[in-house]
């Protein structure tokens, strides 16, 4: 009898009296049942439901379950806000609209409803109704543990029930303990088989929390079996056959949508989606053209539409498409950037801008539009609109290091470099741990020329990344040109050795080294140490990663070191190789090296090849250098003269000249003009140590000894390399005397420079004056011989 009743379960209720008389007659009872008779408990739950012929303790009409079971919670609360309207006894209508309002997450008509139902007449179950909205309440407010105890308290009877069976999987859900959930979800389906929504629960647990495809699309399809028109259950039990790109399934789902509610246009965009993940665009495309005809308004259809057209190539059709898009859409950011990219796409540079801006009116914080928005404003190098945009974000997120940079260079691209300065300082307060705002504002101090504030700059970058090369090579770079050789050397050789680490690593490449290594050398040339360049340039030679200047360096290098004809024969054969624009870029250099080797005819055969204008303090320089050394003092002072006043310069530059212009005046004996020239030319430049070691001649020439001392001595703090010094001390203590002390400084002078006869000979002229016969043969042996050279 028992079974009877089961079948009889889901039939309407004249159909169970029926079955129900069948039986009582069957069994020779009186025919005198009622509802209460044959099933007592359903009775009592349709009696207090309200509901006429409730028959599954759900409380709910077929409408409104139809509802539910579709998941159309905005019309479930519209209905039962209506129902629920009158001041009558609570029932469990109001438990269903609670929990409406808690998957809404209408947390404060939820709290709202639980204190009416609190004040209304109880039902027959009303302490249960009211207990349960309470649940649901106070769910939404993450009071999970008052819930727990609320249904702690209810009685035995009640785990019979499937609403209770429902509140307890809503808060064993929150809780996170999923499988829990599923259970009571089972339990409620069982007691209420009409109750789909349990089954889209079930599976949407299965599918995100445990991970149980198989069973998952088992429930799935029990909850479409019941009420076919559910398009979150039907989207995801597509979404799990795309996920093994199962595509016959999935069409086979999204069709049955279609033959459930072709009026539904969110079915046929369900197929499109389909078909256009297999790239199967003209059906994806009619199913959109079917949906749009069912509801022109839906801006999906739209875009997706407008998507499949710019695959096709019909960009033009497509921005159209994606304009509607933007119209009808509600979250219209994001429909602008997809405009803005098909109009970038089509090359409307402006009008993906202006779509770009409009988005960010409406979200000012939208990093993505954001980020397109500058990107175009950059390669546009539409500056002052990007320094407007970077000022606005910094508003929105002062804290923003990416923000403060950005701004830094627009600034910087617009000539505002002190302004641009202290955004790349913000930027690198803000983000410790990135070097670049510190590479980027040396960069700026060397646009300067302050060579000290880029090597700090360079030195706080190289904390952040103590192996980076590159840094260490610009460190290097500050350095030489701030005359600070020392600390230039050691970042260059530092960097060498870390490029040969990490080229063995597989991790650079072997032309960063050479380039590294053709720094080094330079700075060898710089610092007269010409052996050591030559050692560097020869390296580099002999890489195929070497390129035509370099073995004019060489050239340059071997020519100063060894100071013989030879060598700068072959230095002025490996010039005449160069491309012309590398002979034009290196005549002065070569005019400069040929000077220091008394090559008077050759240096002034390149100096007439020189235009006036071009270079022209350096040109006039190397003139009056050239006059000098042919003894015509005058023509020298004239063109040192000019040279000092060419404004252009830079002030190391200029300083070059003024040293010029007191040699000549040394030269013709006016001492007074001569340091005072000098002394211009050390303010100039600081750490001449040129300048320092052509006061020190003045100072000998004036009688002043020490102060001689002093000054070369200073020269060879900023470079102890400085072979001219040496000699300058050498004769300064010669003055005083000090032969051991003179011999000592041109023995350096000899040591360093070897090539250089003016040691050798002051050399040989003190081993004489101490009788050092055997040091003094040898000497004049080695002068012979470089003398045949020459």
């Amino acid at each position: 009898m028992v079974e009877v009743y089961k079948r009889q379960d889901s039939r309407s209720g004249k159909d169970r009296r029926r079955a129900a008389i069948l039986c009582l007659l069957l069994m020779g009872l009186p025919v005198a049942g009622t509802p209460s008779m044959i099933m007592p408990c359903q009775a009592a739950r349709a009696a207090s439901s309200g509901v006429k012929g409730e028959p599954t303790g759900l409380g709910l009409d077929a409408r409104t379950l139809k509802l539910v079971n579709q998941g159309n919670w905005p019309a479930v609360v519209e209905r039962l806000e209506g129902l629920t309207a009158k001041p009558t006894a609570v029932s469990r209508l109001n438990v269903w609209l609670a929990f409406a309002y808690l998957f809404l997450g209408k947390c404060d008509k939820l709290a709202k409803s639980a204190q009416t139902s609190a004040s209304q007449p109880a039902g027959p179950e009303g302490k249960l109704v009211q207990d349960l909205v309470l649940v649901f309440s106070d769910t939404c407010q993450t009071k999970l543990d008052d819930a727990e105890k609320i249904l702690a308290l209810l009685p035995a009877s009640t785990g019979e029930d499937p609403l209770v069976n429902l509140a307890k999987a809503v808060v064993a859900g929150k809780r996170g303990q999923a499988a829990s959930a599923v259970t009571f979800c089972e339990k409620a389906v069982e007691l209420a088989p009409g109750f789909g929504w349990a089954w889209r629960t079930i599976g949407y647990l299965q599918s995100r929390w445990l991970k149980d495809n198989v069973h998952a699309e088992d429930s799935f399809k029990k909850a479409l079996k019941i009420e076919p028109n559910c398009p979150e259950v039907r989207d995801m039990l597509v979404d799990l056959y795309l996920v093994r790109n199962d595509f016959d399934r999935a069409i086979d789902v999204a069709t049955g949508g279609i033959r459930s509610n072709a009026a539904d246009a969110g079915n046929y965009y369900r197929l499109a989606q389909i078909y256009t993940q297999q790239w199967r665009l003209r059906e994806a495309l009619q199913q959109l053209n079917r949906g749009l005809a069912v509801k022109a308004s839906d801006p999906r259809l739209h875009r997706v539409k407008s998507n499949i057209l710019r695959c096709q190539g019909d960009l033009n059709e497509a921005i159209a498409e994606q304009k509607i898009a933007v119209e009808l859409s509600e979250n219209k950011v994001f429909d602008l950037i997809e405009l803005a990219n098909l109009n970038l796409l089509a090359g409307n540079v402006n009008r993906a801008a202006d779509s770009l801006k409009e988005a960010l009116k409406i979200e000012p914080g939208n990093k993505t539009a954001f980020q397109k928005l500058v990107q175009i404003l950059e390669q546009e190098r539409l500056y002052a609109d990007l320094v407007k945009q970077y000022s606005q974000q910094i508003q929105i997120s002062p804290k923003d290091a990416s923000a403060h940079l950005g701004l830094a260079r627009a600034l910087k691209a617009t000539g505002k470099l002190d302004e641009a300065a202290v955004q790349f300082k913000e930027a690198a307060n803000l983000e410790l741990a990135n070097p670049q705002p510190h590479r980027e504002l040396a960069a700026i101090y060397i646009g300067k020329k302050d060579f000290a504030g880029a090597a700090k700059e360079y030195t706080r970058a190289l904390n952040v990344n103590p192996t980076s090369v590159e840094d260490l090579v610009a460190l290097g770079f500050c350095y030489a040109e701030n005359d600070d050789y020392l600390q230039a050397e050691t970042a260059f050789v530092t960097a060498i050795a870390l490029q040969q680490l990490t080229q063995l690593t597989g991790t650079s490449s072997k032309s960063q080294l050479v380039d590294v290594m053709r720094s080094l050398a330079v700075l060898f040339l710089t610092e007269g140490r010409y052996s050591e360049a030559c050692n560097q340039f020869e390296a580099i030679c002999s890489s195929p990663k070497a390129q035509p200047q370099d073995k004019f360096l060489l050239r340059q290098a071997k020519a100063l070191r060894d100071r013989t004809s030879s060598s700068v024969g072959d230095l002025t054969a490996d010039y005449e190789k160069l491309p012309d624009d590398q002979k034009i870029a290196n005549r002065l250099e070569l005019v400069d090296t040929l000077l220091r080797l008394n090559q008077s005819p050759l240096a002034e055969t390149l100096i007439l090849q020189i235009q006036e204008g071009k270079a022209d303090g350096q040109r006039l320089s190397a003139l009056s250098r050239l006059h000098l050394l042919k003894g015509n003092l005058s023509a020298a002072e004239d063109a040192a003269s000019k040279a000092t006043a060419v404004s252009n310069e830079e002030p190391a530059r200029i300083a070059e000249s003024y040293l010029v212009l007191a040699e000549i005046q040394l030269a013709k004996g006016d001492i007074a003009k001569a340091s005072a020239t000098a002394a211009h030319a050390l303010e100039l430049s600081p750490k001449s140590f040129a300048a320092y070691e052509v006061l020190g001649r003045i100072y000998l020439r004036k009688g002043e000894v020490g102060e001689a001392i002093d000054a070369a001595k200073k020269a060879l703090e900023v470079n102890p390399y400085h072979t001219p010094s040496y000699m300058v001390i050498g004769d300064a203590e010669a003055v005083k005397g000090n032969f051991k002390k003179a011999l000592a400084s041109y023995k350096n002078a000899s040591d360093l420079y070897p090539g250089w006869l003016p040691a050798h000979k002051s050399l040989l002229a003190m081993y004489r004056k101490l009788s050092l016969k055997d040091q003094a043969s040898k000497e004049e042996e080695q002068i012979a011989q470089k003398e045949k050279q020459q």
